[in-house]
């Protein structure tokens, strides 16, 4: 691929990319790619898969399949919402939308709520599903704040003050990491691992995460 790429889903044999060109697949571990634009879409900036089951988004639109890539829909979005920025799959198949307007839920790709127990109202700038802690995910590059939920994003709670804005969270080897926009990626200390984030100090470079 000679194009921007914005995300890659590595999560099973088939990797998902998304593109400035669209979405790719490869099934020889990036090898090779095919794809392209989809239902004259392109621009997209974050992929997920789940079994059969992937979900993109571009700044203002989703594009959803339900079988590997052969068929594609695209949802309509509420009105209200100008900027999407990630998406995620849980485990029941239901899709996290990450935005402006903080996060929408969805369990069919085409009716979405907007998501406020225990969350802000807006300026969410990624959610993850952690597969290893059963548990959503969600970052604010307004407050620096991640969120915490434990029952499939039925209530939620702060899980910690990260010290920067936070665009990107995901964990490793049961740790969180968290990537802001200027000053690297910030970490959860090694002996808050095996539970829920606590507030921590932070700094730059090899830091830590709440």
């Amino acid at each position: 691929m000679n194009w921007r790429v914005f995300d890659v889903d590595a999560s099973s044999d088939r990797w998902e990319a998304a593109t400035a060109e669209g979405l790719f697949s490869s099934t020889d571990h990036g090898k090779t790619w095919r794809g392209g634009a989809v239902l004259g879409q392109k621009n997209f900036i974050s992929i997920r898969s789940l079994g059969d089951m992937i979900a993109a988004v571009s700044h203002f639109s989703v594009a959803i399949s339900p079988d590997g890539g052969a068929t594609w829909t695209v949802s309509q979005l509420p009105a209200y919402v100008t900027l999407v920025s990630e998406v995620a799959i849980g485990p029941d198949s239901s899709l996290w939308l990450a935005t402006h307007q903080g996060v929408l839920h969805s369990t069919d790709g085409k009716t979405w709520d907007h998501v406020m127990n225990g969350l802000p109202p807006k300026y969410i700038s990624d959610v993850t599903y952690d597969e290893s802690g059963k548990r959503l995910l969600a970052g604010s590059i307004a407050s620096g704040q991640i969120f915490e939920s434990t029952d499939m994003g039925h209530s939620w709670h702060s899980a910690g003050y990260a010290g920067y804005p936070i665009v990107d969270v995901a964990v490793i080897h049961g740790r969180v990491v968290a990537a802001t926009p200027f000053d690297g990626i910030v970490e959860q200390p090694a002996g808050e691992a095996e539970g829920p984030a606590h507030a921590g100090n932070t700094s730059t470079g090899g830091s830590s995460l709440p």
